[in-house]
């Protein structure tokens, strides 16, 4: 096993732990060889919570870490969805939907979501620290050369991305996006912070936001 492999294994195992029927499966970027091997640009891709990308046909089942890895990598190979999230990442980086598995390291600030519905859990306070913990490995673990935060200030997402800052020693740590100031930049850390990009629209920043970036990444 890689360290990718053994890392998933380590969350998945914590995960179990602490869930209940609440929550979705975690994600669990692939270790998958070839994809990894064929990333030409290192974006990672940093949301606010998974919603809806696995069906829970047996609700009992507890899914394994090769399953969750693979229906990750399935899912960009199928190009995602034409949603706000992922139009936003590929105008960003001016690909199409069958460029993603090459340019892509997406994760969440949360590492589930609802097990039904959209939105964060009502309860985040046994996964927050196991989220923080997943995103500072695959920062640190795969040295990207851009990572972007699309998850804006609110908590529950806010303490994590503190945390988060504080733990990479980021200059923005004392900042976060305001309507005025939308798109923050850590030179040092190559790290951009955002809103979401269905409420970049809300305060008509969207394409503001995806010029600035797509101006320094490119």
């Amino acid at each position: 096993m890689n360290k990718l492999e053994i890392f998933n294994q380590h969350i998945l195992d914590e995960y179990n732990k602490v869930s209940d029927e609440n929550l979705s499966c975690p994600l669990l970027v692939s270790s998958d060889i070839d994809y990894l091997n064929n990333l030409k640009k290192r974006i990672l891709y940093i949301g606010q919570e998974t919603n809806c990308w696995i069906n829970y046909d047996n609700p009992n089942y507890l899914y394994t870490r090769e399953y969750i890895e693979e229906r990750y990598l399935n899912f960009l190979k199928d190009g995602a969805r034409n949603r706000d999230f992922w139009l936003f990442i590929r105008r960003v980086l001016d690909i199409d939907r069958s460029e993603l598995t090459n340019n892509v390291i997406w994760n969440n600030t949360l590492i589930a979501g609802k097990r039904t519905g959209m939105g964060h859990p009502s309860n985040v306070d046994n996964i927050s620290s196991l989220s923080l913990e997943y995103l500072l490995f695959l920062y640190n673990y795969f040295e990207p050369d851009y990572t972007i935060f699309v998850n804006g200030p609110k908590n529950p997402y806010y303490k994590i991305m503190v945390e988060f800052l504080k733990q990479i020693r980021s200059n923005l740590i004392d900042y976060w996006p305001t309507p005025s100031n939308s798109l923050l930049f850590d030179d040092k850390n190559k790290i951009f912070w955002t809103y979401h990009p269905a409420y970049q629209k809300r305060l008509n920043k969207h394409n503001e936001i995806i010029s600035s970036i797509n101006n320094i990444i490119k």
